[in-house]
């Protein structure tokens, strides 16, 4: 195999990317980051209540 730079960065990357995943995982558990959502509705006038 060829050993190239990408090749060797590539675990470096993931590890980076899955601990960056798992920090936010943790602060939202933790209960430090909000969860949003929005809705999109077409032909729909005025606010949107969900239902209780």
């Amino acid at each position: 195999m060829n050993n190239t730079p990408m090749k060797r960065q590539a675990p470096r990357r993931m590890f980076r990317l899955l601990r960056g995943l798992a920090i936010c995982a943790g602060a939202f558990r933790a209960r430090h980051l909000p969860l949003w959502q929005v809705v999109f509705s077409k032909g729909r006038r005025g606010r949107y209540d969900a239902p209780h």
